[in-house]
């Protein structure tokens, strides 16, 4: 006869695998998440484009579960529409998503840089000069594909390292999904001489800030950076409607 606490191992174990069973598709659904978003943000699906469940399913190797969970949660993102009548819809950026999106990051990464102003040490903060330097000679260099990719990588680096030395966890999270946009939109940034140097500019000025202990200078300058940022994609936004 089984004991009362062997009866109850029995029933958690047979929980626990009920449990896992049931998370298997929201795994999966998860996975679908992550490379779906990828490839709309590497430009596989363009703005606009109509994503067919059957087709993403084969194309990602799952089945239609994951690939309607994912379409949930790139909803809920803002990076696709789910239309009753034709699905899931690639969404273009507006001017409105832009400025929400940056005034967001000005918000959150001005007071990571304030913080980080105080909270930083010697050694992260000769950490964050060699990525600098990197980013300084990568804009110096001949432009090009190869160039731009590289840029991208330094520039989210030095940004990670500024948030990573505030010590606030949470907000690298929320500002990866912020700094979502298409890599064709990065791209033109980047192909762009005047952005490149003043980036740099800003970037210096953000390491100043925080060499010097200054919080409230790091606020500024880091949130000036993002705002020249939100200044170009507006713009960019603004001529494509003119042009329309």
């Amino acid at each position: 006869m089984q004991t009362l606490m062997e009866t109850v191992d029995v029933h958690r174990a047979g929980t626990s695998t009920r449990a896992a069973r049931r998370s298997r598709p929201g795994a999966s659904g998860h996975r679908a998440y992550a490379a779906l978003r990828e490839e709309i943000l590497h430009g596989r699906y363009s703005p606009g484009e109509r994503l067919k469940e059957v087709e993403v399913a084969a194309a990602l190797g799952t089945s239609r579960t994951p690939v309607r969970e994912a379409f949930l949660q790139l909803e809920l993102e803002g990076m696709v529409s789910l239309n009753p009548h034709r699905g899931a819809i690639v969404r273009a950026l507006t001017e409105a998503d832009v400025r929400e999106m940056f005034v967001l990051r000005a918000v959150l990464e001005g007071f990571c840089a304030s913080e980080a102003a105080t909270r930083m040490s010697d050694e992260d903060i000769v950490h964050l000069e060699a990525l600098h330097e990197r980013f300084e000679h990568a804009v110096g260099r001949r432009s090009g594909k190869v160039q731009t990719a590289a840029l991208i990588a330094l520039n989210s680096e030095f940004h990670r390292a500024v948030i990573g030395g505030s010590g606030l966890t949470r907000v690298a999270a929320v500002v990866d999904k912020l700094t979502a946009v298409p890599v064709a939109w990065k791209d033109g940034f980047w192909a762009s001489r005047r952005q490149r140097d003043t980036a740099v500019v800003y970037h210096r000025e953000v390491i100043d800030a925080i060499r010097a202990r200054d919080p409230l200078r790091a606020d500024a300058v880091m949130k000036s950076h993002v705002y020249a940022a939100k200044d170009y994609f507006t713009d960019q936004l603004s001529r494509g409607e003119d042009r329309a």
